[in-house]
């Protein structure tokens, strides 16, 4: 398999599903379309035939090599008017490989070069990224998928569950539910000496 990418489908859209060229080995024997989510604003995926960097301890050779790959990938990407996109940006990164590669992956380390490589192509600057969500997982063929969602005003609250609330909130949340503050003690646990 050589590098690819898939470019999702905007919904409601005919446009063609990969991006040419591919090689005859690497084409899917039926046509398949991708559509995106209509969450994200842009949904893509990069297959990668490389050594992806995993950790911190890897050769800078992988890591430029990575990055000139992908680079070339992203700015492949066929993005519209809105980009780069100067505002603040959700970006979810779900890598994906073999079990062994899986095993190694450090999302963390894998995932600030292929920012980097965003960079002026899909974001004007990797620091309008106000929410990162990265994953990973099995699959026979080694790549990362890519969602983005411009956010607006006040909208990451709603998109992300919060850490906790104040006693204000928790009432107001539990007396929806016909609760109240107090259903919330129960028996405490008997102290140790």
């Amino acid at each position: 398999m050589n590098d690819k990418l898939i470019d999702f489908n905007p919904p409601g859209t005919g446009s063609a599903s990969t991006n040419e060229p591919i090689d005859e080995s690497d084409r899917l024997d039926a046509p398949v379309k991708f559509f995106e989510n209509t969450f994200y604003d842009k949904v893509f995926l990069l297959m990668l035939n490389l050594q992806v960097r995993t950790n911190q301890s890897h050769k800078r050779i992988h890591v430029v090599r990575y990055k000139d790959v992908v680079g070339q990938l992203i700015s492949a990407v066929q993005l519209d008017h809105r980009f780069p996109y100067s505002g603040d940006i959700l970006l979810y990164l779900h890598f994906h490989g073999t079990i062994e590669q899986v095993k190694r992956m450090d999302v963390d380390n894998m995932a600030k070069p292929l920012i980097d490589c965003m960079k002026k192509i899909v974001m004007t600057d990797d620091n309008r990224v106000r929410m990162l969500w990265v994953e990973k997982s099995v699959h026979y063929s080694p790549g990362c998928k890519v969602g983005i969602k411009f956010l607006q005003t006040g909208e990451m609250p709603l998109l992300m569950p919060p850490l906790y609330f104040d006693e204000t909130e928790m009432a107001s949340i539990l007396a929806e539910q016909g609760l109240s503050l107090d259903d919330l003690e129960g028996p405490s646990a008997p102290v140790e000496n």
